[in-house]
């Protein structure tokens, strides 16, 4: 089964994903780029709002593995009480990055997220794997260019999802998915296929709507709670 993550901007966003059932609350700025962070404020004020009910990640930026802002902003996302810390690959250092805040906040859950728009076989998924890191979501760099499917065939995708595995990893994707996207999606059997886009009235700066957000819902069939926080706890928290 598959988990279904939206990404909000904000607790009334979060209140709208929580309420039509997403599995994961993903917390992202658009407008501030591919994985642009929300202020830890708000981080904190969506953590308060789900009250555990299901895991909150949050992006901490388009920041390369060498940035000095990327300790700092992650500290403040993890004080701030996320479940999840989602990492970019946005250069040769993301590994090293990972394995460095694994070791400054230990426990603490991190995502990897990789781009459509680079070449994923040069990925260092055993460091991964050795970071604690238990899944690797593909995303897109590029917004407004297209969407995964696009960017990649589905054959890349079945062998990316290949590769994971053989590294006990599991694979979300995400990117510019549309709701009738989401057929071919789930035929590759995805851990975690995440939204933004497809859930907004416009474009992915614009607002959550009840009815999008619905209607994937719909198209995601529901684990049930027992499945869920079983499949979560076991293949990305371990």
């Amino acid at each position: 089964m598959t988990l279904l993550l939206a990404s909000v901007r904000s607790p009334e966003e979060a209140r709208i994903g929580l309420e039509a059932g997403a599995d994961l609350i993903d917390l992202k700025e658009p407008a501030l780029g591919a994985l642009g962070a929300v202020d830890p404020r708000t981080a904190q004020r969506v953590v308060a709002l789900v009250d555990g009910r299901v895991p909150v990640s949050a992006t901490v930026g388009d920041l390369g593995g060498r940035d000095a802002r990327l300790p700092e902003v992650a500290a403040a996302l993890v004080e701030a009480g996320v479940d999840i810390l989602k990492v970019g690959c946005f250069d040769a250092h993301a590994a090293e990055a990972i394995e460095t805040l694994s070791r400054r906040h230990p426990g603490q859950a991190v995502v990897a997220v990789a781009f459509a728009e680079d070449p994923w076989r040069e990925l260092p998924l055993a460091r991964f794997m050795a970071s604690e890191v238990r899944l690797l979501m593909l995303d897109t760099r590029e917004k407004g260019t297209g969407s995964l499917l696009t960017k990649l065939a589905v054959n890349e995708l079945s062998a990316l999802g290949a590769a994971t595995a053989a590294q006990g990893l599991a694979l979300g994707l995400a990117g510019g998915l549309t709701l009738a996207d989401l057929p071919q999606v789930l035929a590759l059997g995805p851990a975690v296929v995440g939204l933004r886009g497809a859930l907004c009235d416009g474009a992915r700066e614009g607002g959550l709507s009840v009815g999008r957000m619905a209607a994937a819902r719909a198209a995601v069939p529901r684990q049930t709670a027992a499945g869920k926080q079983r499949r979560w706890r076991h293949d990305f928290v371990a």
